[in-house]
C-alpha cells in the first residue's frame, strides 16, 4: 500500500477511446492532435510523455483472445476508431517536502486532489524557517512515504488564515488547476471581520458587490509586508467583496480576490480604512478580547475537477473564534450551526458566489 501511495503522487495515467469523428476532425486521428484537443494535454506534457518509457501508447483488442494489447507509438501516427490512447504523465523530482506527523481535517479527496481544513497558526508550505511544521509536511506524512515527497500547493494561505487549502497529487492535475486559476474558473471565497470606523465612504454599501482595484507591492526591506504602490513597483490587484452585516464599527465581509498578490485581502481592506480585526501587521487590533490572529477564513473553494471538469464546491466550517465574533454582528447571513453547515441567501448566492 505504501508503494501505491508514493506512486500516486508522482504519476498519472490517462485513457481516451478514439471516436469516428476524430479521423475527420484531427487529420485522420493523428495522435499528437488527439493528445492536445481531446485529452487536454499541454505541449510540454506531450513532449515529456514522448520521452517517458511507454509514455504514449495505443491499445487494440486482439481478435482471438479479446485482450487489450498496448504498443508504444510515435505521436505523428494515426489512431483508428475504437483504439485506446494511453498516456503516462510523470513529474520531475522537485519541490520535495519532508514528512512530519500532525492532525489533518480532510474536506475532500480523490486520486488527483486533496483539500484540507487549515487551522489558523499553521504555515501552509515550507518557507522562511518553517521546514517541518507545515500543512504540507503533515500531508507528506499522511501519504505514508518515508522519503521526501513532491507536494503541490494550489493557492497558499497566510499563517493566520484558516480554511480551505488545496493540494494537487500529480503534476498533471496541478497544471490544469493552475490554468483554471488563470482563467478565473478556480475561485476562493473568504469571510473576514473588519473594523470600519474609518472606512472610506466610497467603499461602503450593504448587500452590494463592490471592488477594490489598487496595485500592491512589497515594502522595501521587509520580508513579507506589502503596501499599496503604483507600477512598476506595484502589480495590479483586484478584490471583489460584499459587506454582509455591520454593527458597532465591525463588519462581516465576503471577499473574492481576482488576483493572487501576497496578503491581498489584508492590504486592500487596510488601504480603504477597514483593517481586519486582529491583523496587527496592517493596523488591526490584536489580542482584543482574546483575538490572537487576523480574522480571515477561506470559506469556500469553487473549481472544476482536473480531468472530468465536473464542477466542485468545497466548504470549510467556521472555526470557533470566527463564529464567536461573527455572531456579534447584526443581520448575520449565515446559519451558524454546530454541524458546520451554512446557507447563504439567494441574492448573495446568485450575484456573488
Amino acid at each position: 500500500m505504501e508503494e501505491a501511495l508514493c506512486n500516486e503522487i508522482t504519476e498519472k495515467t490517462l485513457l481516451y477511446q478514439v471516436t469516428p469523428e476524430d479521423a475527420s476532425a484531427f487529420d485522420g486521428g493523428r495522435v499528437d492532435l488527439l493528445l492536445r484537443h481531446r485529452m487536454g494535454l499541454s505541449r510540454r506534457e506531450i513532449s515529456h510523455a514522448k520521452f517517458t518509457p511507454d509514455g504514449v501508447m495505443l491499445g487494440r483488442k486482439e481478435a482471438e483472445s479479446g485482450k487489450l494489447m498496448f504498443r508504444r507509438v510515435n505521436v505523428k501516427e494515426r489512431a483508428v476508431c475504437g483504439s485506446i490512447l494511453k498516456v503516462i504523465l510523470t513529474a520531475p523530482d522537485q519541490g520535495k517536502v519532508l514528512p512530519s506527523p500532525g492532525a489533518l481535517d480532510i474536506l475532500y479527496e480523490d486520486e488527483d486532489i486533496i483539500a484540507l481544513n487549515k487551522p489558523a497558526g499553521i504555515v501552509s508550505h515550507p518557507a522562511h524557517g518553517h521546514f517541518r511544521d507545515t500543512m504540507a509536511n503533515r500531508l507528506a506524512a499522511r501519504l505514508n512515504c518515508a522519503e521526501a515527497q513532491t507536494i503541490r500547493l494550489i493557492g497558499r494561505l497566510d499563517q493566520d488564515t484558516s480554511g480551505v487549502l488545496l493540494f494537487a497529487k500529480t503534476k498533471a492535475a496541478a497544471l490544469r488547476l493552475s490554468r483554471q486559476r488563470q482563467a478565473g474558473e478556480l475561485q476562493k471565497h473568504y469571510l473576514a471581520l473588519a473594523k470600519i470606523n474609518q472606512l472610506d465612504p466610497r467603499y461602503y454599501a450593504l448587500d452590494r458587490v463592490l471592488a477594490i482595484d489598487l496595485p500592491i507591492g512589497a515594502v522595501p526591506g521587509e520580508l513579507m509586508k506589502q503596501r499599496i504602490t503604483e507600477p512598476p513597483l506595484g502589480k495590479r490587484a483586484v478584490t471583489r467583496y460584499r459587506i454582509l452585516s455591520a454593527e458597532n464599527g465591525i463588519a462581516l465581509l465576503m471577499a473574492t480576490p481576482e488576483t493572487g498578490r501576497t496578503h491581498q485581502i489584508r492590504v486592500h481592506f487596510a488601504a480603504i480604512g477597514a483593517p481586519l480585526i486582529g491583523d496587527s501587521l496592517y493596523g488591526g487590533e490584536r489580542h482584543r478580547e482574546g483575538i490572537g490572529r487576523a480574522m480571515l477564513h477561506a470559506w469556500k473553494l469553487k473549481l472544476l475537477l482536473p480531468f472530468s471538469e465536473k464542477p466542485l464546491e468545497i466548504t470549510a466550517p467556521l472555526p470557533d473564534d470566527f463564529t464567536f465574533y461573527s455572531k456579534r454582528t447584526k443581520q448575520l447571513r449565515f446559519e451558524l450551526a454546530q454541524t458546520g453547515n451554512y446557507s447563504v441567501s439567494d441574492d448573495i448566492q446568485n450575484e456573488f458566489i
